[in-house]
């Protein structure tokens, strides 16, 4: 005779996440923490593709590597480095609404590759981050006694 047993499963709320786990594609998910560096200006594709509106802005990141300082002691750098954006429709608006120049940000996006033809007819691949999402970060300023 055979036995069956049931096990009651109770479903808990996950806690509220500040990002959508619902991006487009998880095994081109690219995220970072820096900072806007490009004046935001917003403009549209033409009315032929529907006047979407498109943002492209440059984002900055500090990535932290070690050296030898000349008494042979190990210390932190960092270096400084530029990724193009862009952002499209509603997401391109809201960025444009509430940010700046120079604000802290959080990006999650998918690394886009691409050819350009150079003036002399070479092909150089390049790369864009297209945005999915985007946070604006507080910057605390210390206090002061």
């Amino acid at each position: 005779m055979e036995t069956t047993t049931t096990t009651e499963v109770k479903k808990t709320k996950r806690p509220q996440r500040k990002f959508n786990d619902k991006i487009l594609n998880k095994n081109n998910l690219w995220q970072a923490t820096g900072k806007i560096i490009s004046d935001l200006e917003m403009k549209n594709t033409s009315q032929k593709d529907g006047a979407k509106p498109v943002l492209n802005f440059k984002m900055e990141v500090s990535q932290p590597y070690k050296i030898k300082n000349k008494e042979g002691v190990e210390e932190t750098k960092f270096k400084l480095l530029e990724f193009p954006c862009t952002a499209w429709n509603n997401l391109a608006t809201y960025i444009v609404k509430n940010m700046k120049k120079n604000d802290k940000i959080k990006l999650y996006g998918i690394l886009r590759t691409f050819n350009v033809k150079t003036n002399n007819k070479k092909s150089v691949l390049t790369f864009e981050i297209v945005a999915q999402q985007i946070q604006k970060l507080e910057v605390r300023k210390e206090q002061r006694a």
